[in-house]
């Protein structure tokens, strides 16, 4: 209870799927923004990452975390035995909702019952801590959960949408929209995307807001050594999709006619095995560097090291990124940046303005553009800083937590001003921030 016998403000609950997660650090800066304007915050995800994946300074928000698995089976028959006693009728319903809606196989509706009995927990526990609005990042099992949660506990869910939840795992979306009192995209293009998936929902419903950098942690570096060799920075999880078998195969052509450069991939992964055979193969295994996982506190130092970012990510049969988070960081540090037009990508790079976009999968336009910037030292420099203006502009993460705030005090009823999706939309970002670096 608070001073003077009052009830204890209403808390903002998030279900997320692998918490605090080390390739998912937006999550948890959005989270310390939100409690740095007032929200309160509890954390509920399906999974617990090992402390050695956690950087140093959030592993506090692991041990404040509650975790559902390994699932405790007294636990679970105890939430859904309460659940049918105290409210039997919003019990069912619930459970018709998340097993009626539709399901095109059988391994889907086992899905949805497994994420239903989750559901049930997550409102067991969080019946006490006072929630008053349930938030998934991930339109996918995640939003199941909250979506089951909120119903039992009688408060409202909303979720965030980020990439393969929208384009591979579309599981329930359109029962996911119809139920939720807002839904939050990154880019605009999952938007669009959101919006097909359910086309009876309103375009009111969905907002972007894109995922914000810390534009004082990641900014430019004192500058480079002019007799350092080029070096070549790639930052993302070692599979199909990131493409750096493309920049490895355009590296390898470049080094080939006679340029001096390096290569550094920072990441983890499936793939590094075959990353490793395929530098050998292209001539540039003297010279790749395969740093593995750096905590995010560390990245800045890889970022000023290098002299141009290349992230050549594809649609792997589905599994595609939106706008990765590592263009955002390597921009903000001044470092000119070359990618592909994927999904929402060209939201924020503008070709030949602030840096460069070829097609996915084209490593010849990706050779060509490398050489340009490797020759053109001038031409770098000018989309290098022009990159760092467009992150400081857009998507400066004081301003992306502001509008998030705007959001969930409205629906927390924490007294906010301007309630509601319009409200989030008046938030530009250039009005929070004009720090040009």
């Amino acid at each position: 209870m608070r001073l003077g016998g009052q009830p204890p403000l209403p808390r903002l609950g998030v279900v997320t799927n692998f918490f605090p997660s080390l390739t998912e650090t937006f999550i948890y800066r959005e989270i310390a923004g939100l409690e740095g304007h007032g929200i309160g915050v509890r954390v509920y995800s399906v999974r617990r990452p090992p402390e050695s994946d956690v950087a140093e300074g959030v592993r506090h928000l692991r041990r404040q975390t509650y975790y559902l698995l390994p699932l405790r089976w007294g636990e679970l028959l105890r939430a859904h035995a309460g659940w049918l006693l105290r409210r039997p009728l919003r019990y069912l319903a619930t459970l018709g909702l998340v097993l009626g809606g539709r399901h095109v196989r059988l391994k889907d509706r086992l899905r949805s019952a497994i994420h239903f009995a989750e559901g049930a927990v997550v409102a067991a526990a969080a019946r006490h801590e006072a929630i008053g609005h349930l938030h998934a990042h991930y339109a996918s099992h995640p939003a199941t959960i909250a979506l089951t949660a909120a119903r039992l506990l009688g408060v409202p869910f909303s979720f965030t949408g980020h990439a393969y939840d929208i384009w591979t795992d579309r599981l329930l979306l359109p029962e996911k929209m119809a139920a939720c009192r807002f839904a939050i995209t990154c880019t605009e293009a999952a938007r669009r995307a959101l919006l097909r998936e359910a086309p009876k929902a309103s375009p009111q419903k969905v907002t972007t807001i894109y995922h914000g950098v810390d534009i004082d942690h990641f900014s430019p570096g004192s500058g480079r050594d002019p007799g350092a060799p080029f070096t070549i920075l790639s930052v993302g999880r070692l599979d199909r999709q990131k493409g750096h078998q493309h920049l490895l195969a355009a590296a390898g052509r470049l080094v080939r006619e006679g340029h001096d450069l390096k290569l550094c991939i920072v990441g983890s992964g499936p793939w590094r095995g075959q990353l490793e055979e395929l530098a050998r193969q292209c001539g540039m295994a003297g010279r790749t560097t395969f740093a593995g996982r750096v905590y995010h506190e560390h990245l800045p130092d890889y970022y000023r090291a290098a002299d141009l970012f290349v992230l050549a990510c594809f649609n792997d049969e589905g599994n595609q990124d939106n706008l990765p988070n590592v263009l955002l960081e390597a921009m903000a540090c001044g470092v000119p940046a070359v990618s592909t037009r994927l999904q929402g990508i060209p939201e924020l790079i503008e070709d030949g303005v602030n840096g460069l976009l070829t097609e996915p999968e084209d490593t010849d336009a990706l050779t060509v553009a490398m050489r340009g910037l490797l020759e053109d030292r001038e031409a770098a420099r000018r989309l290098g800083e022009a990159g760092r203006r467009r992150v400081v502009a857009h998507f400066d993460l004081a301003a992306s937590v502001a509008r998030l705030a705007v959001l969930y005090r409205g629906a927390l009823n924490l007294g906010s001003t301007s309630a509601g999706l319009s409200a989030a939309n008046d938030v530009a970002p250039e009005a929070v921030s004009r720090r040009a670096g």
